[in-house]
């Protein structure tokens, strides 16, 4: 794993806890705010065409995926 993945990975370990614990609230709203926690740590701009993919996948994940899914989600496409 490189450094630049395992900052990234400290990076969203501390900042989804917050944003996961009300997710049965407001799971767009959720979604929408871990996009922006991705956005924020990717190096080049994502075209709307994959932020609309990826929000609808998220949005389903949300559903019934852990934490340490959701977060290797986000590893993956971020």
């Amino acid at each position: 794993m490189s450094v630049d993945r395992k900052i990234k990975k400290a990076i969203m370990e501390i900042a989804l806890n917050p944003l996961l614990n009300h997710r049965d609230k407001n799971r767009k709203r959720t979604a929408r705010n871990v996009m922006e926690l991705g956005l924020s740590l990717r190096v080049r701009p994502m075209e709307i065409q994959e932020y609309d993919r990826l929000y609808e996948e998220l949005l389903i994940l949300l559903l019934s995926a852990d934490k340490d899914t959701i977060l290797e989600w986000m590893l993956d496409h971020f």
